[in-house]
């Protein structure tokens, strides 16, 4: 028998709102602050607009339009997704479940040990739209619900190893983890309706940057952080690891054609011109059944 792991129970928690016998009375917001309330429970705006923007990433690519139809589409998906959360959290407070401060601290220790520095930490959290207290109130309701989640979900539920073996053979593509590289870059912005003149300044300067970098063995992260003008600057760059189709394709394409260390020409995007170092390569692998 395999016990069934975190990937496998997306469908679980919908079961759970049911088998838990969870009442609930969910009504539209009655102001402009709430998106919607659940038993009593005001779901903020602001807190949908947080999610939405964090989640965006995952689900538009850097250069594709956001028509509105679409986002309000995905808003709606994403509300849907705070009120079961919601509902998961007042069940599992009901049933008297509490969470440690100390199992806090290691949650936020092991979030913490992704990121080489206090500085990028900060970032990170800044870039999501929130603050360290932020996250660890969103971490003890995280871990509020997980309880629920392992009580009635993932204790309860088992699947014959013939089963999920058989499972994971017929479907390669679904446990694939496609090629990732990881590439710190520096941006000089220019219109995309710009004239020649500020088209071919960039370019210049950013062949004079790259000279700096190439013959005068200065560090690419520093010259970043001094010259860059994209918001990674501070990172000196760093992009972090990403996959093909995160990124627009002329960037995509240079990145994932360079040897880690290795820094290329100038790189054309609407956003402007890059120099890009690859300092990172993560080849395409499968998760191993154990794993999955």
């Amino acid at each position: 028998m395999k016990t069934i792991s975190t990937p496998w129970i997306l469908a679980g928690l919908l079961t759970l709102l049911v088998a838990t016998d969870v009442t609930a009375e969910i009504s539209a917001a009655k102001n402009e602050e709430s998106a919607a309330v659940v038993n009593g429970t005001a779901i903020s705006v602001q807190t949908l607009d947080r999610r939405v923007e964090q989640l965006k990433p995952r689900f538009f690519k850097p250069d594709e339009q956001e028509s509105p139809h679409k986002l309000s589409l995905f808003r709606a998906e994403i509300l849907k997704q705070l009120v079961a959360e919601e509902l998961l959290y007042q069940e599992s407070r009901r049933q008297g479940n509490r969470v440690e401060v100390a199992a806090i601290d290691e949650e936020m220790a092991r979030v913490k040990s992704r990121f080489p520095d206090e500085e990028r930490y900060r970032q990170a959290l800044a870039k999501m739209g929130t603050d360290e207290t932020q996250l660890r109130l969103e971490m003890g309701r995280s871990l509020i619900i997980r309880k629920l989640v392992d009580d009635e979900v993932i204790n309860a539920i088992v699947i014959p190893e013939a089963d999920s073996r058989k499972f994971y053979e017929e479907n390669p593509a679904q446990f694939a983890r496609p090629e990732q590289v990881r590439a710190r870059h520096i941006l000089i912005k220019v219109d995309s309706d710009a004239d020649a003149a500020k088209k071919l300044a960039a370019q210049e300067r950013l062949v004079q940057i790259r000279k700096r970098i190439v013959e005068g063995m200065e560090d690419f992260a520093a010259v970043a952080r001094e010259v860059s003008e994209g918001p990674s600057r501070t990172g000196g760059g760093d992009l972090g690891v990403f996959g093909r189709g995160r990124m627009v394709k002329p960037f995509e394409d240079a990145a994932f054609g360079l040897e880690v260390g290795s820094i290329s020409d100038v790189v054309e995007t609407r956003f402007g011109y890059h120099l890009i170092q690859v300092t990172e390569r993560i080849p395409a692998t499968s998760v191993s059944y154990d794993e999955a």
